[in-house]
């Protein structure tokens, strides 16, 4: 609400008591205190006027219909002072006392921040001396001449017909149902009867912020999402106020400053006399995202040495070789196969053998660059994807320098264990796939291991010696 209070048509207090006998009252503050008696902080009203949330407030007028619906004499209801706003909440399943209600209404007019739905007709009790408790609806309207000094609103009623008591009754009974059944639930539940505010949470929802439900309603739930990914749930909640269903993931921070991933299922839902709003599920899909991520991490790497595994060069190769870009043209293949590892697992056994790829997988990460991908594809065999290299000898300079990284001694099982390989190298600009980008690399490492250990075989067929260690 914009703060701004609506104004009555003038002498609103006379129309009310002239339109038809319509049950009416006023209420404002007794008429020996005034602004200056006592003075607090007043929100302005359109005419700029001022009025406090927090005055005093009494039955200044009744109409002979509104003392008969009450249950009292027009007279025995002037001067009745109304509790302060917000002082009683209502019995379960029943409606306020009405001067309750009437309170807290004018608290919610005269607030800024106040609910839009503050101007709606509302459910009260009353409690009267020969029918015992009846129902009624009230409205609330600030009256436009009235100053800050004196304000007046005029206060409407109407009797509830026994069918609209039953309505309420079960429309009451439903939503007892619904927080009963929401509180038990697994999933965070929330909703929201106008806009972004809102006006329920359950105990899961709760749970899921790390903090109390009543901390969580109106707009300050907003603060637990992450900053990140608020504009783009502000965005997709507009939709759903605007008619559509929403299915979203997003950060939650919850006070203790712990992330965790949501996911909010969220529909639109209108009511009568209510601006739009919305009802949805809240789950907390942190611990299966992160098993998500899991799987994709183990479907894409080595398990043994981390590296990226076939399956991630295959692909990286294809998206290479189908770039329109000329520079993703200009990379090499490397094919490193170890000489004799089949001997090391022999005679060390294979959690050696396993120490080994392992210290070969960090010495080929190492001499890569950032933007290089080395994988092992399988056993002993380790691709490493060049990118931007700028000629064959530049290609081949690599190899050596993976060479010669293969030089110094790996010790395992008590042993100093050194270990060779033999190296093919192909060109991205001379294939079509990453197959045959492959097959080629392949074939190189195989023409240098027939050529001796510890050489590489460039893609001219020339094969290189191996690296001096001084060098």
């Amino acid at each position: 609400m914009t703060g701004v209070l609506r104004a009555l048509t003038p002498d609103a207090v006379t129309a009310a008591a002239a339109e038809g006998g319509a049950p009416a009252l006023a209420v404002g503050l007794p008429t020996a205190i005034t602004a200056a008696a006592a003075p607090r902080a007043f929100a302005t009203t359109s005419t700029g006027a001022t009025l406090d949330a927090a005055r005093i407030w009494t039955v200044r007028w009744a109409n002979p219909a509104a003392a008969a619906l009450l249950g009292s004499g027009p007279h025995d209801l002037l001067g009745n002072r109304l509790p302060a706003a917000y002082a009683a909440a209502a019995a379960d399943g029943l409606p306020g006392p009405w001067m309750q209600v009437v309170s807290d209404v004018i608290a919610e007019l005269i607030d800024p921040d106040g609910e839009e739905f503050a101007w709606d007709w509302h459910s009260a009790s009353v409690d009267t001396p020969d029918r015992g408790l009846v129902a009624v609806q009230l409205r609330v309207r600030p009256v436009a001449e009235s100053s800050a000094d004196d304000p007046i609103f005029v206060v409407w009623l109407r009797a509830v017909t026994d069918g609209e008591r039953r309505a309420e009754e079960a429309q009451r009974e439903s939503e007892h149902r619904f927080r009963a059944l929401a509180d038990h639930a697994p999933v965070g539940i929330v909703v929201s009867e106008a806009g972004l505010r809102l006006s329920f949470v359950n105990n899961r929802f709760a749970e899921i912020a790390g903090g109390h439900s009543e901390s969580l309603l109106g707009t300050d739930w907003l603060k637990t999402i992450h900053p990140e990914d608020l504009p783009g749930l502000l965005e997709g909640l507009d939709e759903v106020l605007s008619g559509a269903s929403l299915e979203t993931t997003v950060r939650m921070i919850s006070i203790s400053d712990s992330q965790r991933w949501v996911q909010f299922r969220l529909s639109p839902v209108t009511t009568p006399r209510r601006s739009a709003g919305f009802i949805g599920t809240v789950e907390d899909i942190t611990a299966r995202r992160a098993w998500e991520n899991q799987l994709t991490y183990q479907a894409s790497h080595d398990a043994l040495t981390g590296l990226a595994n076939r399956r991630s060069m295959v692909e990286a190769l294809t998206q290479l070789l189908s770039s329109r870009r000329s520079r993703d043209r200009d990379a090499a293949v490397l094919f490193c196969d170890l000489d004799g590892f089949k001997q090391i697992n022999d005679t060390l056994g294979h959690d050696a053998g396993d120490r080994v790829l392992i210290e070969v997988a960090q010495r080929l990460s190492t001499t890569a660059r950032d933007h290089d991908l080395v994988a092992r594809i399988a056993g002993d065999e380790f691709v490493v994807m060049i990118r931007e290299v700028g000629s064959y000898a530049d290609a081949e300079a690599a190899a050596g320098r993976q060479l010669k990284a293969m030089l110094p001694a790996i010790r395992v099982a008590g042993r100093a264990v050194h270990v060779t390989a033999s190296i093919g190298i192909a060109m991205a600009r001379d294939y079509d796939t990453a197959t045959a980008l492959l097959q080629a690399a392949d074939r190189g490492m195989y023409e240098a291991k027939r050529s001796g250990t510890g050489l590489y075989r460039g893609a001219q067929g020339v094969v290189a010696a191996r690296p001096d260690p001084e060098a």
